[in-house]
This record gives C-alpha cells, structure tokens and sequence, in this order.
C-alpha cells in the first residue's frame, strides 16, 4: 500500500490459507519462493537468495561447495567447449617459493619477484587450482625459463618421490601460449 500498488497473491504474504490453497500456489514457484510465472525484482532476487544460502546451509552442503569430482562432472557436462575454463582440471606448483617441497608442509616464503606471479594469475582466472606443494595432486610444475636454477632440485623431488608419468615439468609459455589459443596446447613442445 505504501507504493499505492496491489501485491500478487503468492505464499509468502498469505498469513492463513487452507492447505489446498498453499498447494495450488507452491506449484508456480520453486523451493527457495521464486516464481516460475511473475516478473522479478532486484528486492525479491535479494530475498531469494538469502534463502537459497539459508537452506543450503541448513542441509550442511552448498552448490558452490561441491567436491572438485562432481564440480568437474557438472563443467564437463555444461561447459566442456568453454575456453575461459581451459585449466579448470589441473592442479599446478609454480616455481615461487625459496623452500621446494614435497611432503605437504606448507611454507610462507613466497619469493620477492618472480615473473610467475602474473602467470599464477592467469592460471587462477582460467580455472586452474595452485598447490602450494609438490603434491600427488599436482598435474603441472611451472618454471620461469629466466630462472632454472632449482630445475635439477625440481626433477629431482619429481624422480624421487612421485610416480605419475604423466607428471609435465614445463616453462610459463606453455600458459600464455594455451590462453591465446583458447585450449591447452600440448606440453610436451614446452618441456623442461
């Protein structure tokens, strides 16, 4: 009334309805109240996704908590063509840190400057996942080919400790060449 307008009839502002009345109207929205047939608002969007957090988190999960295997089946299926997610399956160590290591302890010793540090960037937006470890996780190693010199200390953890040959220890070109074309190109032109 403040608004000299008529609200639509819809669950949300009925105070007492007979349970057929309540069916009848819970058929035209979804479980969160949005409507399948009214026009929207930037108000009624607010109010529906404060409540779509609150059941989420009432049910313990979240769709944008999803585990990584079924977040990368969802991606496959939806957008297996899109070129802004061409690392989304990868999990990459840069060549950042003063202590290289393989055991999972995490340190903070990021180097001062690197040239990685914009490439660690691009990875992110394009929907790579940066471990701060050589992990069993780890899928791609990036080095700044202007800094090899802990490139033989690299191989070494990799020869050593892990068992994926599938493992690519490769230069920073590989990323920005993969970003101009729009598809991850293959690693093994980019090796080390």
């Amino acid at each position: 009334l403040h608004f000299r307008k008529l609200f639509p009839l819809d669950p949300k502002v009925m105070i007492f309805s007979k349970p057929e009345t309540k069916e009848h109207f819970l058929q035209n929205i979804d479980k969160f109240g949005d409507s399948y047939t009214s026009l929207t608002n930037h108000y009624l969007l607010k109010d529906v996704f404060s409540k779509i957090d609150s059941i989420e988190s009432e049910k313990g999960h979240s769709l944008l908590h999803l585990p990584d295997t079924d977040m990368i089946r969802l991606e496959d299926h939806y957008c297996k063509d899109a070129w802004w997610g061409i690392f989304r399956n990868y999990v990459i160590y840069l060549d950042v840190y003063h202590t290289i290591d393989f055991n999972n302890n995490i340190y903070d010793d990021k180097l001062d400057i690197s040239n990685l540090f914009l490439i660690e960037k691009s990875l992110t937006f394009y929907g790579a996942k940066i471990s701060p470890t050589i992990s069993d996780s780890v899928t791609h190693i990036i080095l700044d080919p202007d800094d090899l010199s802990r490139l033989l200390d690299i191989k070494k953890i990799v020869l050593k400790k892990m068992k994926k040959p599938n493992l690519h220890v490769i230069s920073k070109s590989w990323v920005t060449e993969s970003i101009k074309d729009h598809e991850a190109l293959d690693e093994d032109n980019y090796s080390l």
